[in-house]
């Protein structure tokens, strides 16, 4: 006679219906992330679609976060594509698809922040739940990310930075909330080192303004505008001096 332990054993090697290599969200994630690399690559941007890992990580998350990742990714690759329909430049034209954005998301955003967006800036939107909504094509210009790494990664796990910085940069955004309005960062340029790539590219960033979506009058919602450069070490000696990374870094 089978005992329950035995009978719950059988059950726990049975994958749940959307956890297999076949399931619709493994299916529907992996076609997503080619259709997005496609798009990135028309625009002249090289990046790979998957690591070597390849769809192992998705496939490793259970069934509530393999839905989160391929609803996250399924809304972003909507705005870029409807963006692209509404003959917006998605690359380059950075301040139209900030103001495009918020129009999806039934967002408001102050007047000073689109004016103060230059099209080099990386720009991204998360909500108060730490969950990033938006973040333009300019990242992956300057990132050795594919493109599963981003969207199939927390974000807060993709850069080791100062402890310090992350500190201050959400009093900023708190300070920003409460005031309901675009403010500057004031924040030194700081260095960013990827955190899960092959080669941990350094890179330099200086962040510009922050401000509150609002939704119905209530904020919801935050955006950030940055600028950003590949640092390159000269010297080892040089190099060793960024070992804050390991010390102070993002958890």
């Amino acid at each position: 006679m089978k005992t329950m332990n035995h009978v719950e054993a059988n059950r726990s090697k049975i994958q749940a219906p959307n956890q297999g290599p076949y399931s619709s969200f493994s299916k529907e994630y992996q076609s997503l992330v080619l259709r997005y690399r496609e798009m990135l690559l028309g625009k002249g941007i090289s990046v790979r679609a998957f690591s070597r890992g390849g769809l192992n990580r998705f496939l490793g998350y259970s069934f509530s976060e393999q839905e989160m990742y391929v609803s996250q990714l399924r809304d972003y690759y909507q705005i870029c594509k409807l963006g692209e329909l509404a003959g917006l430049d998605i690359v380059n034209d950075t301040k139209s698809m900030m103001e495009f954005t918020a129009r999806h998301l039934n967002f408001s955003v102050p007047d000073e922040f689109i004016s103060k967006i230059a099209s080099q800036d990386i720009v991204e939107v998360f909500n108060y739940d730490n969950i990033q909504l938006y973040r333009n094509m300019n990242f992956f210009k300057i990132s050795d990310y594919t493109v599963d790494d981003f969207f199939g990664t927390s974000w807060d796990k993709l850069y080791e930075r100062a402890q310090s910085v992350t500190d201050k940069l959400i009093f900023k955004v708190g300070e920003a909330t409460r005031k309901g309005q675009c403010i500057p960062f004031d924040i030194d340029p700081h260095y960013m080192r990827e955190y899960a790539t092959e080669n941990r590219k350094i890179v330099k960033v200086n962040l510009k303004f922050v401000a509150p979506l609002m939704r119905y009058g209530k904020p919801v919602a935050w955006a950030a505008s940055s600028s950003a450069e590949v640092y390159i070490p000269k010297t080892t000696n040089e190099a060793e001096k960024l070992k804050f990374f390991r010390s102070d870094a993002m958890s």
